[in-house]
């Protein structure tokens, strides 16, 4: 989960992308932590190790997957929120512009 850090002139300009940022990695740590407490919940058979049950039908399960599909649909928003500022950032930018910092 490498990414770029945002400059100060993205966060200048669209102070929300470090509060995104902050909110994705903490999106990744808990699927991360929800995927090491329920092991069974990987995705699909090709991804779950061959010594790994399928999920259990349980409330508990039932409640981490659910987290699990809201997290990753709120990290894909944020990353389609931020190619879409980084686009808008790129056109109002003239190339020779001169920041006074």
């Amino acid at each position: 989960m490498t990414r770029r850090a945002l400059t100060p002139e993205e966060v200048s300009r669209s102070p929300e992308l470090a509060v995104l940022a902050i909110l994705d990695t903490t999106l990744h740590v808990v699927t991360c932590t929800v995927l090491a407490v329920h092991p069974d919940l990987f995705r699909d058979d090709d991804e779950r190790p061959y010594w790994i049950p399928p999920p259990p039908d349980s409330a508990e399960t039932r409640s981490a997957e659910a987290l699990l599909d809201c997290a990753d649909r709120l990290r894909a928003a944020i990353r389609a929120y931020r190619r879409a500022g980084a686009h808008a950032l790129r056109v109002s930018l003239p190339e020779d512009d001169d920041l006074p910092f």
